[in-house]
């Protein structure tokens, strides 16, 4: 079964494109914003992953340094001269990189909006049957919990090492 438990959907933002600040991304889904391609082109950009970073190159980005997760950004920044930083983002993350930097303006461009599990799929999850799980957030993970009570008979695939952490905490089989 193939079920989605995020809706992505973009909001009405329109960036100026006279703003020259470094973009801060960590998904492709933060650069779907109307004006997204005339307001990235040519923008020095830190980006969160591979896939992130050829999105940006394909709107005309030019990603100035590329991180495999969060932690490693949150390295590079610690240690980066200080630049005023525009974060495009969405309405849930795991970690704002605007309270430890002042420096940094968040602005969410969309939203992922939970949908349940429909009853066929969330019966044959809880039927006890060990299950693969590809989750690739931590909200889709924690929704995923919501709904299923644990891990335990599941085998999941974890996008990221929170992910991981967080099915360990509710009695994932495998990872």
């Amino acid at each position: 079964h193939i079920a989605p438990v995020i809706e992505i959907q973009q909001l009405n933002v329109h960036l100026n494109r006279q703003d020259n600040r470094t973009i801060l991304v960590t998904s492709a889904n933060a650069m779907c914003f109307e004006n997204a391609s005339s307001f990235l082109s040519g923008k020095d950009m830190i980006c969160i992953g591979e896939k992130t970073a050829a999105a940006a190159v394909a709107l005309g980005g030019n990603p100035i340094w590329v991180g495999p997760n969060v932690t490693a950004a949150r390295a590079h920044l610690g240690t980066a001269p200080v630049e005023p930083i525009l974060y495009l983002r969405g309405e849930h993350i795991t970690y704002d990189f605007a309270q430890d930097h002042p420096e940094i303006e968040s602005c969410t461009t969309y939203r992922q909006v939970a949908q349940e599990l429909p009853a066929a799929i969330k019966r044959d999850l809880l039927g006890g049957t060990l299950h693969l799980l590809p989750l690739f957030s931590l909200r889709t993970a924690q929704l995923i919990s919501d709904e299923l009570g644990d891990f335990a008979s599941h085998c999941v695939v974890a996008i990221s090492e929170s992910v991981a952490d967080f099915c360990v905490s509710k009695n994932a089989k495998q990872i």
